[in-house]
C-alpha cells in the first residue's frame, strides 16, 4: 500500500494490525509483517497463518492417503489374482 500524502510504503502488522513503514516491519516465514514494536515485544507468528499452513498440511495428507490405499487394495487383489492361478495351475 502506498500513503495519498507520499511515496512512503505503509504494510499492515499482523499482530497490533497498525499501518507501519515498510522499512520500520519484518516478513517473516510465514509471509506475514511485524513491526518492530512487536519483534521487540518477542512475538514473530501468529496462529492464523500457522492454522491455515496445517489444515493445508492435512488437506494433502487425506488426499495422499485417498490415492495411496486404493492403490494398495488394487495391489493385493491383483498378488492373491496371480497367488490363486498359479496355485490351480497343473504342475508340468
Amino acid at each position: 500500500m502506498t500513503s495519498p500524502e507520499s511515496s512512503v510504503v505503509t504494510k499492515t502488522c499482523s499482530f497490533c494490525h497498525a499501518e507501519v513503514e515498510r522499512r520500520r516491519c519484518r516478513r517473516n516465514r510465514y509471509g506475514e509483517y511485524i513491526c518492530s514494536a512487536c519483534l521487540k515485544q518477542g512475538k514473530r507468528w501468529s496462529r492464523r497463518r500457522t492454522l491455515w499452513r496445517a489444515i493445508k498440511r492435512r488437506r494433502f495428507m487425506a488426499l495422499g492417503l485417498l490415492l495411496i490405499v486404493p492403490g494398495i487394495f488394487i495391489f493385493v487383489r491383483v498378488l492373491a489374482y496371480v497367488v490363486a492361478a498359479m496355485e490351480s495351475r497343473p504342475d508340468q
